[in-house]
């Protein structure tokens, strides 16, 4: 399976990468409409991820990442909700081709 179909599957994207310069993985989550859930000390994804609004951001400890992903799984509208946010954000943040082109590339799969 190519990443946009495991993408198009997923309810969210954990990101529990220490430090990260940029975040990439971020914006092809948003590219996919879903929400992120990352920690205070993620770095780079911070400069994307707004808690509450297209992701989560939590304490890096194993109690909030699993509340985080919790509430998630709960409240597929809210899922979504997010996930659209990072999606609507990172199209209007993105001017390279690239991105749009991903864009097109990573539609949302429907579930059965």
């Amino acid at each position: 399976m190519r990443w946009p179909i495991l993408y198009a599957r997923a309810l969210r994207r954990h990101l529990r990468a220490f430090d990260e310069d940029y975040g990439y993985v971020t914006i092809e989550a948003f590219l996919a409409a879903r929400p992120v859930i990352t920690a205070t000390d993620s770095g780079g994804p911070l400069e994307f991820v707004r808690d509450g609004v297209n992701g989560f951001i939590c304490e890096p400890d194993a109690m909030a990442l699993a509340a985080a992903i919790n509430r998630l799984a709960g409240d597929r509208s809210l899922a979504e909700r997010l996930g659209r946010a990072g999606q609507f954000g990172c199209a209007r943040r993105s001017r390279g081709r690239r991105h749009r082109a991903a864009h097109w590339l990573i539609r949302p799969a429907s579930r059965s």
